[in-house]
């Protein structure tokens, strides 16, 4: 995942404490590094507002062991607070925190030089196979398929509609709704 070998040493985030996130992994820099990497990938557009009931839920839960186990320990207690008691206010401490450490994980180093990759050129014929690929993986409602063909996307500079388009889909398979996500895609 990286692309050298070489270990980037870890900055000193204000919300995020790597001590505890480091010891979870026994201290493996290169596996932490990729954790906080996915988290930044898999919720940087979550917003909170938009999920319903069980996806809710789930989202809640799901977050609140990885913000306990990266070392996120302010947003893990914003998520189990939700899970105690249904408020809008803690909705919105919850959305604050999750900001918060995205933009100080997007502005690190970390995420920037190990991860971040330059978009390549898509013809418009790579572009309709893959989007093929999206509309059938959607089809298949299997979210693993789906994923590999967003990250195959991700890979390549969309125009300003593709781009839209893709993020509207990518928002809705998120949230496991397959059936907007075909409506949109045609």
């Amino acid at each position: 995942m990286f692309e050298n070998k070489k270990i980037v040493e870890l900055p000193n985030f204000t919300s995020i404490d790597t001590q505890i996130g480091l010891s979870f992994v026994a201290k493996n820099k290169e596996l932490y590094l990729t954790l906080l990497n996915n988290f930044y990938h898999n919720y940087k557009d979550l917003q909170i507002g938009d999920l319903k009931d069980k996806e809710l839920q789930l989202t809640i839960h799901t977050i609140k062991g990885l913000s306990f186990t990266l070392g996120m320990n302010s947003l893990g207690v914003i998520a189990q607070r939700i899970e105690k008691q249904n408020e809008s206010i803690v909705y919105t401490k919850f959305q604050e925190e999750l900001s918060k450490i995205l933009e100080e994980l997007k502005n690190s180093e970390v995420i920037s030089k190990s991860f971040h990759h330059e978009n390549i050129e898509i013809s418009d014929e790579k572009k309709e196979e893959l989007f093929l690929q999206l509309k059938q993986s959607v089809l298949s409602r299997r979210i693993q398929k789906c994923r590999l063909v967003m990250e195959e996307i991700e890979r390549y500079r969309l125009d300003t509609v593709s781009e839209e388009l893709f993020n509207r889909v990518k928002r809705l398979i998120q949230k496991y709704n397959f059936k907007d996500a075909i409506k949109i895609l045609g």
